[in-house]
């Protein structure tokens, strides 16, 4: 067990790995509440204290690179499309127009903002620095997909 969560874990830095024993000692699992949590579990918890590096799993590989994924990042709402592989580890295909539907509404007011802030920009507006934060939030989301769809494909 310690050799998996070791190796599980050693992406982390001292600071961060120090956190997550804080956290694990103050809320211990069990029946009585008096046992280390299993491994998948301290693995779970370490991924909210620091992300491990992206390396892109076959799933979101497999979906972004699909004709889903293409239409994703083409429309502007892959990373709500990433957002929902990483949550759920769920294939979506193009047949799946309901959960399609739904990451499409979930994007919308993203979508919407983005175009607006874009405009105003274009338009030599001023915008507040939660909008910058935004925008360049936004950007980088979706340049991460555009890399996981180009990884699928084999151009990275």
């Amino acid at each position: 067990m310690v050799d998996e969560i070791t190796l599980r874990l050693a992406y982390m830095s001292p600071e961060k790995l120090d956190a997550l024993a804080e956290i694990i000692a103050a809320n211990p699992m069990g029946p009585g509440r008096d046992r280390m949590p299993i491994p998948a579990a301290i693995v779970k918890i370490a991924t909210r204290v620091e992300e491990p590096p992206e390396m892109a799993s076959a799933l979101l590989r497999g979906v972004l690179g699909s004709s889903v994924g293409a239409r994703a990042i083409r429309e502007g709402w892959a990373p709500e499309l990433l957002n929902y592989l990483r949550e759920r580890h769920s294939w979506v295909r193009s047949e799946d127009a309901y959960a399609i539907g739904k990451l499409m509404e979930i994007a919308e007011p993203n979508i919407r903002r983005k175009n607006k802030l874009d405009s105003l920009i274009l338009n030599r507006c001023a915008i507040s620095e939660a909008d910058e934060r935004f925008l360049e939030g936004r950007q980088m989301a979706m340049e991460r997909c555009q890399q996981i769809a180009d990884m699928a494909r084999g151009h990275a």
